[in-house]
């Protein structure tokens, strides 16, 4: 298995807020499945973290973990 990157189109990843909604958009339509749960990290004056749906502390944390494994899987 390997770490899947989702290409974003238009805007450019520097329109933070455009980005969202596109990624918001994509998931109303369908194209990710039924999603359940998600994390958000923003980094601002100071790192927040959002545990969205079913994500509370605990989630999040596995769902971090996790997408850091996809994310080293290539590279192992």
């Amino acid at each position: 298995m390997s770490a899947k990157l989702y290409a974003l189109p238009n805007p450019p990843l520097s329109d933070i807020p455009a980005v969202l909604r596109n990624i918001a958009d994509s998931i109303e339509a369908g194209e990710h499945g039924p999603v359940a749960d998600a994390v958000v990290v923003l980094r601002g004056d100071e790192l927040k973290i959002f545990g969205l749906g079913t994500a509370d502390g605990t989630v999040a944390h596995y769902m971090l973990c996790c997408a850091a494994q996809k994310m080293q899987e290539p590279m192992l």
